[in-house]
């Protein structure tokens, strides 16, 4: 699946501190798939920017998208 970063949503989310984030890769990696859904609208990342990056790096690791209906990018970003 070719999903596609949208800088606004991403800075919606807080960031991950560097400790965090190597947490949750080593919590993916150990899990063998990625357990919380990718949020999107339209092919676009709403929340799971972090996991997205990590599937990145290991596309073996099984992963799932939901994909949410909003009527445009403002009503997505409430």
């Amino acid at each position: 699946m070719n999903l596609k970063v949208d800088k606004e949503f991403q800075e919606k989310i807080p960031p991950l501190t560097e400790a965090e984030f190597e947490q949750l890769k080593e919590n993916i990696l150990s899990d063998g798939e990625v357990y919380e859904p990718i949020a999107v609208w339209n092919g676009v990342i709403l929340d799971g920017h972090n996991r997205w990056k990590i599937i990145l790096g290991h596309p073996e690791i099984p992963y799932r998208v939901k994909e949410m209906q909003f009527t445009d990018k403002w009503a997505a970003f409430d």
